[in-house]
């Protein structure tokens, strides 16, 4: 089998070259790998040719990270499809563990967590591993919602014939664009489970909800919520990246899971 690993890619040059790093020092045994790199029109463009014949380089006017894994989706010759960020540190085993998983699990999305690496060197847990915890549950697959949990900073996905696992280029601003895309999975019947063993941790950076970030998610939420009409319940969230209000993300996802702790 054989994996592409689409990575967007906007301005973070120094993350994305340790993301590669510790691409490149991957040891699959069960088969090969390639990596597709989408420059969403960055100011200054970072391909690096003579890195690695496993990279594949393509550039585009900014659009935004949908567009841009479009683009990765289109030009994919994998069987599987992983798409990570481009501040998202791996372990050598990484590409093994998802051609094992979609072994086992045919028409499943691999949810992976990752850890978030702090200023001090520590590393914080994922906060869907909370809700898991939370509520007792081992597996996505439990929630009502399971859908929610696939963040494109380290998920995959088998690749179909019609490669119909497109993200709306609708989504320009960050975020929502992969609950969008994994809530049309589901509705085609895709199941989704957490991979083990998977490991991966997101690259120290400032990633505070300023204003204006918080604006672009709310056009999203908008936007989603009239593509999908009986999503309206979503709409919760809004309090939690609000940076003025900064309400508690547990207990907003109490409220639509059902659970009232």
């Amino acid at each position: 089998m054989k994996i592409s690993v689409i990575i967007p890619y906007f301005n973070r040059k120094q993350h994305l070259l340790l993301t590669l790093e510790q691409l490149l020092k991957q040891r699959p045994l069960q088969g090969d790998f390639e990596i597709l790199v989408i420059d969403d029109g960055s100011l200054i463009s970072i391909e690096e040719k003579n890195l690695s014949s496993k990279i594949r380089w393509f550039r585009t006017a900014h659009q935004g990270a949908a567009s841009a894994r479009n683009i990765g989706i289109s030009e994919a010759k994998g069987d599987i499809y992983v798409f990570i960020d481009c501040d998202i540190l791996v372990g050598p085993d990484f590409i093994d563990n998802h051609i094992d998983f979609h072994k086992n699990n045919p028409n499943t999305v691999a949810v992976g967590l990752r850890y978030n690496l702090l200023e001090n060197g520590l590393s914080r847990e994922d906060s869907r591993k909370k809700i898991l915890d939370r509520y007792g549950f081992s597996c996505v697959s439990f929630l009502k919602h399971p859908w929610f949990m696939s963040y494109t900073c380290h998920v995959s996905i088998a690749a179909t014939k019609d490669k119909q696992e497109r993200f709306d280029p609708f989504f320009v601003s960050w975020g929502l664009e992969d609950v969008e895309w994994a809530y049309r999975l589901y509705k085609r019947s895709f199941n989704f489970k957490l991979i083990q063993g998977a490991l991966a941790w997101h690259q120290y950076h400032d990633r505070n909800m300023t204003h204006e970030k918080f604006i672009g998610w709310q056009k999203n939420l908008d936007y989603l919520v009239d593509k999908h009409t009986e999503l309206q319940f979503l709409k919760v969230f809004i309090d939690v990246f609000d940076p003025q209000k900064n309400a508690d993300y547990l207990q907003s996802y109490d409220v639509i899971e059902g659970f009232y702790l």
